[in-house]
C-alpha cells in the first residue's frame, strides 16, 4: 500500500477488501467523493484498519469505492 500524505482521505478497491480485508466490518457511509476531475465515485463504505508505520500504530478510516 503507498502512502500519499496529500491526499484528503484514503481509498480502497472493492476487489481488494473482497480478497483481502473483508474480516473488517464495513460500515455504511453517507460520504460523496469526487476525483481531481470531477467524477464521482461510488462509495460502498468505510472500514477501520489497523496501521503501522515508521514503529507507530494507529487506526486508519479508509473508504471502499
Amino acid at each position: 500500500m503507498e502512502i500519499d500524505t496529500g491526499a484528503a482521505v484514503s481509498i480502497i478497491p472493492e476487489e481488494i477488501y473482497e480478497t483481502k480485508l473483508s474480516n473488517y466490518p464495513l460500515i455504511k457511509s453517507d460520504v460523496v467523493l469526487q476525483t481531481y476531475s470531477g467524477e464521482r465515485l461510488r462509495v460502498l463504505g468505510e472500514v477501520q484498519l489497523p496501521v503501522q508505520y515508521q514503529g507507530q500504530n494507529a487506526q486508519l478510516k479508509a473508504f471502499v469505492v
